[in-house]
Formats: C-alpha cells, structure tokens, sequence
C-alpha cells in the first residue's frame, strides 16, 4: 500500500512540473512527431531539449555556474554539452549514466526527464496514474 501511495504522489508531482513547464512550451513534443517532415534534425532535437535546457539555465543561476563548471560535473566535455544546448545532438542520445547524472543535478526524476524530452508522453502519465 505504501508503494502505491508513493507512486500516485510521484505521478502527481510529474505531471504538475510537466504542465508547469509545457505550459510557456511553444511546440510540444507531440506536435513535433506530427510535423517531423518539415522539420531539419535540429530544430527537433532544439524542440525536444527546450525544457531540460530552461531546467540546466535555470539550476545553473541558482548555483552561479557556468556552463563550463557544468560539464565537469557531469564528466562530460565541455564541446558535448554545447552540442546538446544548440541542438546538434538530442538530450534523447544521452547514456543513461550522463542522464542520470543530469537528473541528479536537476533533482528530477528519470521518469520527469522521459517526459521532458518528450521519450514517453504526459499522456502516458497519465494513463498510468489512472490505473493507480
């Protein structure tokens, strides 16, 4: 029963977040699959990372730090952190060790980045937490 409790609390805090966030979105990642076609590599991948980036900025005014500082703590270069920024690679790429490592440093969830980046959907939260 307490699994279950804690579960429900978890899916209701995501999906606060993700609203929260989607919410100043200008394309959501639904959105995108529909228009994928007409759309380069890039501007997907800018899309698909526009609210972990808004999450890193955000963390990263808070902390004062870089960019630079950034990718150290994550144990990545500094050349790969710029490319996920300026969309040339997807957050979706990401290892799960780095992912973790950001959620970690975002003090989100895996499930929260997941539906940030668009690789599973509010949607599917939500039916989830229908079930619960």
């Amino acid at each position: 029963m307490h699994l279950k409790v804690h579960f429900i609390h978890l899916i209701g805090g995501i999906m606060a977040h993700c609203h929260a966030v989607s919410a100043t979105q200008m394309v959501t990642p639904t959105e995108l699959q529909e228009h994928a076609e007409q759309l380069s590599q890039k501007q997907i991948n800018l899309a698909v990372g526009r609210d972990i980036k808004r999450l890193i900025r955000k963390k990263n005014r808070e902390r004062g730090w870089s960019l630079k500082e950034l990718a150290a703590e994550l144990n990545v270069s500094l050349i790969y952190l710029r490319s996920l920024s300026n969309g040339a690679r997807s957050f979706r790429s990401v290892s799960e060790a780095i992912r973790h490592r950001l959620c970690m440093y975002l003090t989100i969830s895996n499930l929260e980045f997941l539906v940030h980046t668009g690789e599973i959907s509010i949607d599917e939260v939500k039916s989830v937490a229908m079930k619960y």
